[in-house]
């Protein structure tokens, strides 16, 4: 069994010894287990409070990684180190002309191009997953309209063909009319 916690009696009055000297900084003023502050009241009733704070496992899952990641982004944000630092400068010198980028300009043989003309650019950017399953479904719906515009292409070719076939076989049919003479004529009958 474990022992019973010794209990510590308050003064009454919040006159008294001082505390121990701190061994670091702390915070002025009452500690949170001090019982001299004041605690804000719940917005609601804790029934309803845990009601609505109820949430899945993935849902929990996610919001302690959003916080843990929002907490690493936010103490890099207030590194000492990393304030006041410039963008990097990516250029060289090649024959006497400067090539590469920095902050402000893109330097290409001498000429200098201002940096903002990479917003204009076409670049991809973004999921690249993402951009190659709408390359491969707009590959599929192309391979779809080409199916499509020969099959129609096919039906137009074989109707001409059927077309082409007839009017020949109306001149064939023609040049034998016009090779064999037509039958006598047989006298008409008062």
């Amino acid at each position: 069994m474990l022992p019973e916690p010794a209990r510590v009696e308050q003064p009454d009055s919040s006159v008294g010894t001082p505390p121990p000297a701190p061994t670091r900084a702390t915070r002025i003023g009452p500690g949170l287990g001090a019982g001299r502050l004041w605690v804000r009241p719940l917005p609601l009733p804790p029934r309803e409070l845990a009601q609505r704070l109820s949430q899945s496992r993935a849902e929990l899952l996610d919001s302690a990684v959003s916080g843990i990641v929002q907490a690493y982004l936010d103490s890099i944000a207030n590194d000492p180190a990393s304030r006041n630092v410039g963008l990097p400068s990516w250029t060289t010198e090649v024959a006497g002309r400067k090539f590469g980028l920095d902050s402000k300009n893109i330097y290409i043989a001498g000429l200098k191009i201002p940096a903002a003309v990479l917003a204009l650019l076409p670049v991809s950017g973004g999921n690249i997953d993402q951009n190659r399953a709408y390359n491969r479904l707009m590959d599929l719906r192309a391979d779809l309209l080409y199916a499509a515009r020969r099959a129609e292409t096919l039906e137009e070719f074989k109707q001409v063909i059927r077309e082409i076939r007839l009017r020949k076989e109306r001149e064939r049919e023609m040049e034998r009319n016009q090779r064999t003479a037509p039958p006598p004529e047989t006298p008409a009958t008062p």
